[in-house]
């Protein structure tokens, strides 16, 4: 339903500004249910944008509990991928 009302890039830009007012804490645990449940592609587009964008330290805590949510071998493609 959304896509019939929004662009890709529209919804990027909502997601940016939802995430952006929520603390840190919220977003790891976010990260903990959504990224397991995106595709590859859509783990990789959003989380490229994630690490421009994101402080180091936080970046580095991301994938930390990314790592704890993947299969060993879907965290060691997203990591040589996001290089």
């Amino acid at each position: 339903m959304l896509w019939n009302h929004f662009t890709d890039e529209e919804l990027a830009s909502h997601r940016v500004r939802i995430m952006s007012n929520n603390p840190p804490q919220t977003l790891l645990t976010w990260f903990r249910f959504v990224i397991p449940a995106q595709g590859r592609q859509e783990r990789l587009g959003f989380l490229s944008g994630f690490k421009k964008m994101a402080p180091p330290a936080f970046s580095n805590e991301a994938m930390q509990v990314i790592q704890q949510v993947l299969m060993q071998e879907e965290f060691d493609d997203l990591q040589r991928s996001l290089v």
